[in-house]
């Protein structure tokens, strides 16, 4: 086999045609589509509320952790019969039971 001289090599490594036939599933892309969307399917798509979140929902869940460790926090807090349920229940964002039959005193 013959070498190539630096031209030669200079210019098939520039030629972006795929001097070497190379296919997709050669190189693991068998299952890559590369068809693209127009510009109208895509905006359709971008502002699908259905299928994306929406700020309240995103806010809603970005502070679900901080209310989750307040509620852990003043429950900790509570060794004594759970006298702070209320607060408990507030901080937690739950609703207040009339009868605390889930609690045994």
């Amino acid at each position: 086999m013959e070498q190539a001289t630096k031209l030669e090599f200079d210019d098939h490594v520039k030629n972006l045609s795929n001097p070497n036939s190379v296919t997709k599933d050669q190189i693991g892309l068998g299952n890559v589509n590369i068809e693209q969307a127009s510009k109208t399917n895509f905006n359709n798509h971008a502002t699908d509320k259905t299928i994306h979140v929406t700020v309240n929902d995103r806010n809603k869940w970005n502070t679900a952790e901080a209310n989750s460790k307040a509620c852990t926090d003043v429950h900790a807090a509570d060794t004594v019969n759970y006298q702070k349920l209320p607060q408990i229940m507030a901080v937690c964002q739950l609703p207040l039971m009339k009868e605390r039959t889930y609690f045994k005193k």
